[in-house]
């Protein structure tokens, strides 16, 4: 990857092991509500498609 600085990101997780897990757990949260979000958005197409059938 051009412009990265591994090293810089690898001084900060072994200096501040908790901003490590911060990030891990704000991205394991994003993809939670990503998945809520998902499955909200399956079940309204759902929803959509009933309607859709029950007009016809």
């Amino acid at each position: 990857m051009v412009g990265t600085r591994p090293w810089r990101a690898r001084a900060l997780r072994e200096a501040l092991p908790e901003l490590d897990e911060m990030v891990s757990m704000q991205a394991a949260s994003g993809m939670v509500r990503v998945a809520r979000m998902t499955e909200r958005e399956r079940a309204r197409r759902e929803q959509a498609d009933l309607a859709w059938a029950a007009g016809r």
